[in-house]
């Protein structure tokens, strides 16, 4: 504790502006919940509060709150802060009337209390120069007010303590950003703690009028020494016990940081794939009564028949295009889970008939989707309404019915009606021609047929297309269902008060929570896959808090928020329309942009002083005949016109926006908007925005498998109980999740050192070559075993160490940062690279930089070419801001125009624990190691099978396109890495550019070609014997698109390479397997014994039966260990093979488990972690080249849409030689 002298000598950190609140009724006082934040000062029993208005005694807030107080004990910690400002408010809620349930979700206060206006504190900088004070909006909820202020004084640290109703506490983390780091520490107003551990919200007394909430905040800011919050304590004669329980847990205090997680990771500081997390108590899915049943004893049965015919001699009457599966596989401890799937039963003679829609262009336009919904609508009810239970649609293109409706192809015309005008009959509506034309029928009981069949030549060749017949029976009720939205063919969102789950995330956005659904074929059975699905979706609510959302976080910048707005359907209010039962008719508008300035003319109508314009400075001509030939009329100011038609009132600084066309605009005020909710953003998110998303989207596996069967079942309409239309086509789902066997197969053991030629000597034995050499000739070796899925390298060195001839060091640094620590941090990493296995003496060059932002590239680009004078062959890039920029501008500059090796790290973790974090700097060597050409770890031979013989190649192949948010002529990259031998140590790549959002790999041949030319090099002139591919980001519909071009042009490589002599034997062999990681199947343990410590199966869970068909071979894989939410096991399927088919199987029971161990044994490969990973290495390095192709072209990728003042700048598409690497590098691991 410091002495009372010292923190006499500090600044004053409080300044305090109290407001009372208006319209507080007497007999109200004594029920308010009012909390008085009391700043006590060490030693001091009195306190006091000053502002510029003078100072108040703390007992002003007591007289409005008898009952109360509070304290807090400080001590000081080191921490530092540039500037200071300190506010303390008490907000009584009673101006504001009780707000509804719906009130209090959305976070909404009436405009029209004025009279509850807050005031505005004035913040002051250290040097005594004012900040603008910052404005209070009475259209928001104080608690918004509160935090703005915080955030607006620029602390360094504040931290936020809150009592309020937790529905309004809700993602203020998310809604204010800063460099700062906030806390806030919410707490629910609880009774009836000791009855039996039952609590009520306060939120719920709010809605029943019982209790009116008050919000009390307190923003403390440290000066050079800060205050660490110990404890805080609330007392009040009724719930002081609760809230001393209460308080120990939930209010937190931790250092200020001006990083996140994710710039973190972008400027690669975290080398693994997570850190540690806390043990807890696990949480599985509850089953209901009778306990969770076995795997289907019928699949069982089918599964095995079917597996004895395929593990025989293949038939000749059935030639297959991919690879039958050899057998299930057998390795590994048998486990039960359960999937995200639920069984869907269809009747046994049931036919469906297909029908395409086209609804012909009306005056010469092809209406939108959205009126293409309606009219499909109203087709349905104007021509089919005694027939609508035993139809379904998408609402697009197809119409599926249960019976034969006599339609070969007939066009039907549509009195086009609005939504909500059903009942209404149009003087002159507009007619739309639908042509409706058969395209086929198709029986369920053919496909159930096929799919019990133990037949394995069977083959139904219309699988696919009943498949997505079945889907669109599936999809029709929640399409139908106003109460829902529907994104893309099978996302639906629930948006009504009672389905809707949401959560902010900033600028404008919020994340809603739905359902994706798709009918799935297996074996014996058909299913339906069930998932959570979180979409990014614009703010619902009042357009007005979404331009202020957004406007804030950019600037105000009038082209960003007009393309951030464009196209963005809302629902105009200033005008009700109601149908003839009273209902209200929404007035959907969709937005064109902002005002853009006019210039004026003899005809000209509207008057726009500046782009973005509010509505005073938007004017029109008022037509006061009624005509519109020539100017006639007044003037008059969109603020003005709504005020007195419909005495509204606008807000001068929110732009209007145009709900006409560019050319006839029409533009109303925020205020009359209302933003429709469920419309998705498709926006690259940021990383905070991505941040908000992870923490909303996180939830223990057991959540989100309640969620699928309870709240899926319903907003899906999976049930005859509400969906009549199911039963009409006979089909039947049981909404429980299905249970399926799997195995955990175990992790291998890591080995550091020599491996090959320990192996060798182990299998030479004493009578072999080795005899009598003595101990000296055996390679030391190091074990490690893996503890779910990972270790450390703890007093371990590398397996093969590689050489640093010289390096040097940069410290790009921020103004005033602390470096003192540095040297200390740089002997460290040093002595841990020596200690891991690598040669490398001290820095050859270092040099740092203070940036000023304005100039930064040119500032970096400076220092490294007076580094490069040196001719270091690294630079260790220190960085004390994680700046995406500045990351990819190094990568661009080192890797392809200098063409040295480079590592970046943050300041705050290369000298964290005092400049001795071991383990991060055992990280950053992990990937100094390999860039150099080093290998890290390793696996003993006989975990790597015919790959060991190093006569195999392995491959990783990705593809990655442009982000919606990047520019028009941004291209796609394709990827690809090759081993070089068969220790899988080193990985080089090669990288192209090609046609945007094309996904097959269009200089495949060539980029295969580098690769075993490389492969050549480092084996004596020697090609492969065998090419194993593992194809990443390839969806089901485009796996024969990798048997017809990919594995062509892989062939046509092979060809042009191999000598005649090779190819005539059948060599290179291929295989080709799919790795999918954007699928939708989920596993959830089913026993305790069996989960990991997130609730998830255990790292190694194979599953390839009870969700797959047995005619296929694919195989889902969990190799990792999930820190956090539902593991995603990673997805094979094999489209090729020529490899595995003719080796012999040794141990194995089958070829399944030949590849399914080499699969998860490679996973402990992943050269820059000490780990499992999710995905086998050679794709995850396929995908780290394609991220570091996005960092090359950052600007096509990063850049935003187009607009008018960079679209003719920015016109040519990308070359191959934007992304060229410099030859010093282009054969190493630069991308790691």
């Amino acid at each position: 504790m410091a002495s009372p002298d010292r923190l006499d000598a500090m600044r004053p950190f409080c300044l305090v502006d109290y407001v009372r609140a208006c319209h507080l009724r007497p007999q109200e006082t004594n029920r308010l919940p009012a909390v008085t934040q009391v700043w006590q000062r060490l030693g001091q029993q009195q306190s006091s509060f000053s502002s510029e208005r003078g100072t108040r005694s703390a007992t002003v807030a007591g007289d409005l709150t008898p009952g109360w107080s509070s304290s807090v004990t400080v001590s000081p910690v080191a921490l530092y802060s540039r500037y200071f400002a300190a506010c303390c408010f008490t907000q009584l809620a009673a101006g504001f009337p009780v707000p509804d349930s719906e009130g209090i979700n959305s976070m909404q206060y009436p405009r029209q209390h004025e009279s509850a206006r807050w005031r505005g504190v004035e913040m002051r900088k250290v040097g005594g120069r004012r900040r603008e004070p910052y404005r209070y909006r009475t259209d928001r909820p104080p608690i918004q007010n509160v935090v703005n202020c915080c955030v607006k004084s620029r602390a360094s640290l504040f931290i936020i303590m809150v009592v309020a109703p937790r529905q309004e506490l809700c993602g203020l983390w998310y809604l204010y950003p800063s460099a700062t780091t906030a806390i806030v520490a919410g707490m629910d107003y609880y009774q009836g703690l000791e009855d039996g551990g039952r609590t009520e919200c306060l939120a719920d007394k709010i809605v029943e009028g019982e209790v009116v909430a008050a919000v009390a905040v307190l923003a403390v800011v440290v000066v050079e020494m800060a205050a660490e919050v110990e404890a805080v304590a609330y007392s009040h004669p009724v719930s002081y016990q609760y809230v001393q329980q209460v308080v120990k847990t939930e209010v937190i205090a931790v250092e200020a940081s001006e990083t996140t997680p994710e710039d973190a990771a972008i400027l690669e500081a975290e080398v693994t794939e997570g850190g540690e997390v806390e043990e807890e108590r696990k949480s599985l899915h509850q089953w209901p009564e009778g306990g969770i049943p076995a795997p289907d004893a019928q699949v069982a049965n089918t599964e095995a028949t079917i597996e004895g015919t395929l593990t025989k001699k293949p038939s000749k009457q059935r030639k297959l295009e991919m690879p039958e599966r050899p057998g299930y596989g057998t390795r590994g401890r048998p486990v039960q889970l359960l999937a995200n799937y639920f069984r869907l039963t269809a009747q046994q003679k049931g036919t469906l008939s297909r029908y395409n829609l086209q609804i012909l262009p009306h005056a010469g336009r092809t209406p939108s989707a959205r009126k293409s919904k309606q009219i499909i609508k109203l087709l349905l009810h104007q021509h089919f309404n005694d027939q609508k239970t035993r139809i379904a649609t998408d609402y697009k293109s197809m119409l599926v019915s249960a019976h034969d409706i006599g339609v070969q192809r007939e066009e039907y015309s549509v009195q086009y009606r609005a939504e909500g005008e059903e009942d209404v009959e149009p003087m002159n509506p507009d007619i739309y021609k639908v042509l409706l034309q058969k395209t086929g029928e198709f029986s369920t009981s053919d496909l159930l047929e096929y799919m019990n069949s133990t037949d394995s030549n069977a083959v139904f060749a219309p699988k696919e297309e009943v498949i997505q017949v079945l889907n669109v029976v599936l999809g029709h009720w929640p399409k139908s269902n106003p109460d829902l939205v529907t994104i893309g063919a099978n996302k639906h969102i629930g948006i009504s008060q009672a389905l809707i789950e949401k959560g902010p995330l900033i600028a404008g956005l919020e994340v809603l929570r739905g359902f994706f659904v798709s009918v799935r074929p297996a074996t014996s059975r058909l299913l339906i896959n069930v998932q959570v699905k979180n979409i990014a979706c614009y703010q619902s609510g009042p357009l007005v808090d979404l331009l202020w959302a957004f406007g804030e976080n950019c600037q105000w910048n009038p082209f960003k928020i007009g393309s951030f707005v464009r196209l963005l359907r809302v629902e105009a209010t200033h005008i009700v329309k109601k149908n003839k039962k009273g209902q209200r008719v929404p007035r959907v508008k969709v937005i064109a942009g902002l005002a853009r300035k006019t210039r004026d003319g003899p005809n000209s109508r509207v008057k726009v002083s500046k782009d973005g314009a509010g509505p005073q400075d938007v004017s029109f001509l008022l037509e006061e005949s009624g005509q519109r030939q020539g100017p006639s009329g007044r003037w008059i100011t969109v603020s003005r016109f709504f005020k007195d038609r419909y005495n509204i009132d606008t807000d001068a600084d929110i732009p209007v926006v145009n709900v006409g066309t560019p050319n006839d605009p029409k533009y109303l005020p925020a205020e009359v908007c209302q933003v429709i909710p469920g419309q998705p953003s498709k926006a690259k998110l940021t990383p905070l925005q991505t941040r908000a998303m992870i923490n909303f989207a996180v939830r223990k596996p057991a959540e989100n498998a309640r969620s699928i069967v309870t709240k899926g079942a319903s907003v899906l309409g999976v049930t005859p109980r509400i969906n009549d239309t199911l039963t009409a086509f006979g089909l039947n789902v049981n909404p429980i999740l299905t249970s399926v066997p799997g195995r955990v197969l175990a992790s291998p053991t890591i080995h550091y050192g020599d491996v090959i030629a320990a192996y060798k000597d182990s299998r030479a034995g004493s009578g072999g070559k080795g005899k009598g050499k003595g101990k000296e000739m055996k390679p030391k070796i190091q074990d490690v075993s893996p503890n779910l899925g990972s270790w450390n390298m703890q007093k371990i060195r590398f397996s093969e160490g590689a050489r640093v001839r010289s390096w040097a060091w940069l410290h790009i640094q921020k103004p005033r940062s602390n470096t003192q620590t540095l040297s200390t941090a740089l002997g460290g990493f040093l002595q841990t690279m020596k200690d891991c296995g690598i040669t490398v003496d001290g820095a050859i060059a270092s040099k740092s930089i203070v940036i000023n932002w304005r100039d930064n590239e040119a500032q970096i680009a400076g220092a490294i070419d007076e580094l490069m004078r040196r001719q270091p062959e690294m630079i260790l890039f220190i960085l004390d801001v994680a700046d995406a920029p500045i990351y990819n501008f190094i990568k661009k500059t080192c890797d392809r125009h200098v063409g040295v090796r480079n590592v970046c790290a943050l300041t705050h973790k290369l000298t964290g624990k005092q400049g001795n974090d071991l383990q991060y700097f055992a990280n950053v060597a992990l990937k100094v190691n390999l860039k150099f050409g080093g290998v890290n770890q390793n696996l003993w031979p006989d975990k790597l099978g015919i790959i060991a013989e190093g006569k195999t190649m392995v491959v990783g192949i990705d593809v990655t396109h442009p982000s919606p948010g990047s520019k028009s002529n941004a291209p796609s990259v394709s990827g690809i890495v090759a081993s070089i031998n068969g220790s899988l140590g080193q990985w080089p790549a090669d990288i192209r550019v090609q046609t945007s959002r094309t996904e097959p790999v269009e200089h495949l041949r060539d980029m295969l070609k580098s690769r075993l030319r490389l492969w050549a090099h480092h084996n004596n002139n020697n090609y492969p014997e065998n090419i194993l591919v593992y194809r990443d980001g390839v969806s089901e519909g485009q796996y024969q698109m990798v048997n017809d071009q990919e594995k062509t042009a892989m062939k046509k490589a092979c060809e042009e390479l191999y000598p005649a002599t090779l190819t005539k034997k059948g060599l290179p062999r291929l295989t080709i397997v799919i790795v999918g990681k954007r699928h939708h199947t989920r596993f959830y343990p089913t026993k305790e014994k069996e989960a990991d410590r997130s609730s998830n199966p255990q790292n190694g869970t194979i599953v390839d039966r009870g969700v797959t068909e047995a005619r296929n071979w694919d195989f889902f894989l969990q190799a990792h260990t999930a820190l956090q939410g539902t593991a995603r096991p990673a997805h094979y399927y094999i489209v090729y093979d020529e490899i595995f088919r003719g080796l012999p199987l040794g141990g194995f029971s089958n070829t399944a488990d030949i590849l399914e161990d080499l699969t998860h044994n490679m996973c402990y490969l992943f050269g820059r972690a000490t780990k499992a990973v999710s995905i086998c290495p050679p794709a995850y390095y396929a995908d780290l080249v394609c991220e570091r192709a996005r960092c090359y072209l950052s600007d096509l990728f990063d850049g935003g849409s187009d607009t008018a003042s960079t679209v003719s700048a920015a016109t040519t598409a990308a070359q191959p030689g934007d992304i060229s690497i410099h030859d010093n590098v282009k054969n190493t691991m630069f991308y790691i």
